[in-house]
């Protein structure tokens, strides 16, 4: 498999994970794994300081107001990044200055623009941060409100290194591009 990116990075990995689990990894396979588990590591932390370009609207309603939360990622590496540094299932986390109150619930859009891809979820926000904490920058934690469970194992896949990028496709609040 030719590595050419973070997220062929994370797959093989995780193919080279399965396989030292049972017995069958050889000695340059075992060099390969340190290699890629490191080199994942390095563009993480390079990638921390990268900005998605978020953008939260607040919308006048009959009965108050809601939010909508729009999310550009460039590509598939910094989708991924955000689901990692999220570490909870069925959420995600976006590095902004635009930041919400814990707990208020939002729509929000996540594109993919090197994929052509679009998606829209209602989400809680359920934890903010104004500042760096560690290596995790400022940004909104989001839990998914309403991700049904063929979404939500389609992205565990996905951030597993288990599934074909191209299953995003699949998820079902896919919004025409």
């Amino acid at each position: 498999m030719e590595i050419r990116n973070l997220y062929d990075a994370v797959q093989k990995r995780r193919e080279l994970e399965r396989k030292k689990s049972s017995p069958g990894l050889n000695e340059n396979e075992g060099l390969q794994l340190t290699e890629l588990s490191s080199y994942v590591e390095f563009m993480l932390s390079q990638r921390r300081n990268v900005q998605n370009r978020v953008r939260v609207k607040k919308i006048p309603t009959p009965i108050g107001s809601e939010y909508e939360i729009d999310v550009a990622f460039s590509d598939l590496s910094d989708l991924y990044e955000g689901f990692v540094i999220s570490k909870a299932r069925g959420g995600i986390y976006l590095k902004t200055d635009d930041l919400l109150l814990v707990g208020t619930q939002a729509w929000v859009t996540i594109r993919i623009e090197s994929e052509h891809l679009r998606f829209r979820f209602n989400a809680k926000v359920v934890w903010s941060t104004a500042k760096a904490m560690g290596t995790i920058p400022p940004g909104l934690g989001l839990k998914f409100s309403d991700l049904k469970a063929r979404d939500r194992e389609i992205i565990e896949a996905f951030v597993d290194g288990r599934g074909d990028p191209q299953s995003l496709r699949q998820i079902s609040t896919l919004v025409p591009h």
